[in-house]
């Protein structure tokens, strides 16, 4: 029987990658397109054009300080995600029970069903002063007052980590799946314990899962909108806030500037990031 001939993966990829980045491409024209027009009287003037918002935002420290929060709020968050997320996905990686495997995709799967709205308000049961959080560690004994965690940084943090974490352990799980028992039984043979394999052999292999979950947890965090505004009671205002601010104000020229630099930096941030875990893993994988 004549096997059909297998397409290469650059077509098979090309479909996707091209129809993304062309919606990609279009929104920073239509961005850059507004930023270039001026806004006067309370409206945006398409009339004028100059690079004059472009300057002042720039020069705006406010604005640098509210992106530099947020840029430590998604770095926060994609830390702890992973790094839960990696502790996770390696107990299922280790779990052969099938039922149990289904109970567990089903539970991480669950904030992706899920409205945000709806886990937001529900954080705010959970984690408000009268909430399970501190009723419990009042009822242990282990607080007197109750702790701040919403309207704050900490439950804005907590409600990232939760909602992102199926990005975040579904691709480190994919990784591990694919380590193959040859790897870990030469590793035994030779004398290597479970603390041995799992720096040398399970965790390199498993690289590739980490840095692509690390970039999309980075990304989700530095886009969050509608968890820091419910989660945040106005006290913690991040960069997709801002910019929420100034589109409702009709300043859709200080709006677009700041989401190009948004969108720009984090996919400079990510490239970065990228390329410099791939270069430490490589350097720890030559030793």
């Amino acid at each position: 029987m004549k096997r059909r001939p297998r397409l290469p993966a650059w077509l098979l990829l090309s479909s996707p990658a091209i129809a993304l980045s062309s919606i990609l491409v279009a929104c920073l024209v239509v961005l850059g397109v507004f930023s270039l027009f001026a806004y006067v009287n309370g409206s945006t003037d398409t009339s004028v054009t100059s690079l004059n918002v472009w300057a002042t935002s720039l020069a705006d420290p406010f604005f640098w300080q509210v992106f530099g929060r947020t840029v430590v709020v998604a770095v926060a968050v994609t830390v702890l995600t992973v790094g839960l997320g990696y502790v996770t996905a390696l107990a299922l990686w280790r779990t052969s029970n099938p039922i149990v495997l289904s109970v567990a995709s089903v539970i991480l799967a669950a904030p992706l069903v899920v409205s945000i709205v709806v886990r937001a308000y529900g954080w705010l049961l959970v984690l408000g002063d009268h909430g399970v959080v501190n009723v419990a560690l009042q009822g242990l004994g282990l607080e007197r007052a109750p702790t701040r965690l919403i309207y704050d940084y900490p439950g804005v943090i907590i409600a990232l980590v939760q909602s992102a974490a199926p990005f975040a352990v579904f691709p480190i799980w994919a990784s591990l799946r694919q380590i193959s028992t040859e790897h870990l039984e030469a590793a035994s043979d030779l004398g290597s314990g479970r603390l041995s394999t799992f720096r040398r052999v399970v965790l390199p292999l498993s690289m590739n899962g980490v840095i692509a979950a690390a970039q999309i947890v980075f990304l989700f965090g530095m886009g969050s909108f509608v968890t820091p505004i419910l989660l945040g009671g106005g006290r913690v205002l991040l960069t997709a806030e801002l910019i929420f601010e100034n589109e409702t104000n009709l300043n859709w020229p200080l709006g677009a500037v700041q989401a190009i630099v948004l969108i720009t930096v984090s996919l400079l941030l990510v490239f970065v990031a990228n390329r410099l875990a791939q270069r430490v893993w490589r350097l720890g994988a030559a030793r």
